[in-house]
């Protein structure tokens, strides 16, 4: 299940409820064993859940970024394939081609084509080549704003004594074997 946002990104819900669940479990856990040792208090709870909400919108906000950078160039996508190359002038009407399999006497109906697909295949290329450093950059600014938030997180819940460290470490830990959860239980269906 997603939702369409109006800039046509979308968030994916069964995955953010999945990561939630896991948080919650893992919060659920980590509060029980500080019970068990007798070092329950509320910084234990609220580690607990400033870890999880941190991990749950960093993980959507990676999902939401990602999604938008994707979308971005695909909506430019459809104004550049049907581009000419730069610097290549198309043959004039009644002029002869260039094209050295033009000369050989071949089919031209299957010539064309051809060099129609070789020409957006090449302006696909050209498109992906130009467009995927743009992605990547939109996705390396999420990824340094996702890590600073957590690394702020951190520094908050070690310097005040609002926050037990432990226990909001321990739930930002868990993302990486919920997300492998997921896959596994996706898997088996």
């Amino acid at each position: 299940m997603v939702i369409i946002m109006k800039n046509n990104s979308f968030v994916p819900i069964k995955e953010t409820i999945f990561i939630a669940l896991g948080e919650l479990l893992t919060s659920a856990i980590v509060v029980s064993v500080f019970l068990l040792i007798g070092k329950f208090d509320y910084t234990v709870a609220l580690g607990t859940a400033l870890g999880s909400l941190v991990i749950i919108l960093n993980f959507l906000f990676m999902s939401i970024a990602v999604n938008r950078a994707i979308d971005e160039a695909f909506a430019l996508r459809d104004n550049y394939v049907d581009e000419p190359e730069p610097n290549t002038a198309l043959p004039e009407d009644g002029e002869k081609s260039v094209h050295p399999e033009a000369e050989s006497g071949e089919d031209e109906g299957s010539e064309d084509e051809d060099e129609e697909a070789e020409e957006k295949l090449d302006a696909a290329m050209r498109f992906a080549r130009e467009q995927s450093a743009r992605v990547n950059r939109i996705s390396k600014t999420a990824y340094i704003v996702r890590t600073l938030t957590i690394v702020a997180a951190l520094a908050v819940a070690l310097f005040t004594k609002v926050f037990n460290p432990i226990a909001t470490v321990i739930p930002m830990l868990m993302l990486r074997p919920i997300i492998l959860a997921e896959g596994l239980l996706r898997k088996k269906k």
